[in-house]
């Protein structure tokens, strides 16, 4: 009897573990399919729309909206006590390279100015730990923001990309480092959309339930823009 009401308890239970399954299943799905869209839009920007010397205004333009997305669809508020600040964080990063790639005239110059951009969201991000009145979890907290705002630094790379036909010089003058960094792209976005997944499938109920893997969609495609940005500081040593 004691078996039976065990094996009952069991097929109640099943169920409702199924069907978590399954929304697990479906918000990874959802996750993939929204970063694979938006991958192939950003390359489809690269290569129809024109540069300004190494910049291109327009990806850049992109990279500023899927943060805007992450942003808005922040998946990682349960290790964020105040989700505003690493929201925030990739907000200014994206914003800060978009307004870059209008008034600057290098990629060199590009790279400083943001470094100090970066510079100033680390002080502020550690600042605004420090001024919390409650100051739980204060590594995970400021880890997220950190990892957030190298999110928002890798969506600006996408601004800052020599035009893919140009490329063919310093593929022709480097195949070997054409080969490598292609293949390294594709093996390193592999591994992105692997842990996206793990993240989509970790989240609590309520996140899951919200647009959270939406949120989670956009960091393949945020963080992506540092093949670009590697790409354009290569030309300007080797070419």
């Amino acid at each position: 009897m004691a078996q039976d009401a065990k094996q009952g308890d069991a097929g109640v239970l099943n169920p409702a573990d199924s069907q978590g399954a399954r929304d697990a299943r479906a918000n990874v799905g959802r996750s993939h399919g929204l970063a694979v869209i938006c991958m192939v839009c950003m390359l489809i920007l690269t290569y129809l729309t024109p540069n300004r010397g190494p910049f291109n205004v327009f990806t850049a333009v992109a990279g500023v909206l899927v943060t805007l997305a992450f942003a808005y669809s922040y998946p990682f508020s349960r290790t964020a006590p105040t989700p505003a600040i690493p929201k925030a964080a990739a907000v200014w990063e994206a914003v800060a390279g978009l307004v870059l790639t209008m008034i600057v005239k290098s990629a060199f110059a590009w790279l400083a100015l943001m470094g100090l951009v970066t510079v100033l969201m680390i002080i502020s991000a550690f600042l605004a730990e420090l001024l919390r009145e409650k100051r739980l979890h204060l590594i995970s907290s400021l880890g997220t923001t950190l990892l957030a705002g190298g999110a928002g630094l890798a969506a600006a790379g996408w601004g800052v990309f020599p035009s893919p036909r140009g490329l063919g010089p310093l593929f022709s003058a480097h195949p070997l480092f054409a080969w490598i960094s292609t293949i390294v792209a594709v093996v390193f976005l592999v591994a992105l959309m692997g842990v996206a997944a793990l993240w989509v499938k970790e989240e609590s109920p309520a996140v899951a339930a919200s647009s959270g893997w939406a949120g989670v969609a956009m960091l393949p495609v945020m963080i992506s823009g540092a093949f670009p940005l590697l790409l354009s500081v290569a030309a300007l040593l080797w070419l």
